[in-house]
């Protein structure tokens, strides 16, 4: 089994790498034959209808990358906390003290 932070790493290289594609469609240039002339010119062809929903799956895996990423950093703070915790605790159970009354005076 994979860790959540090897998985959240990776989640948030695809939303990345997804961004990478959105970008290279929305700013594609191509080579393309002009009928009327016969010459080859370059053009920009972008794609929008299939940049949009594609964006918007990179922002979920770029989001849900993240946020794995605080769940699992998260996670390793509270085991390291509590493995200290066991370590500091001491042998002999601890007294219980009672608070006593504070005199208060009065005027």
């Amino acid at each position: 089994m994979v860790p959540r932070f090897s998985q959240s790493v990776l989640l948030v290289a695809f939303g990345i790498g997804v961004f990478i594609v959105c970008f290279n469609l929305l700013f594609e240039i191509s080579l393309v034959r002009n009928e009327q002339t016969g010459v080859e010119e370059w053009t920009r062809t972008p794609r929008l209808l299939t940049v949009g929903p594609l964006s918007i799956i990179g922002i979920v895996l770029f989001r849900g990358g993240i946020h794995l990423l605080k769940v699992a950093v998260a996670a390793r703070i509270c085991w390291q906390a509590q493995e200290n915790l066991r370590a500091a605790r001491p042998a002999t159970p601890a007294k219980i003290v009672t608070a006593r009354p504070i005199a208060v005076r009065r005027p």
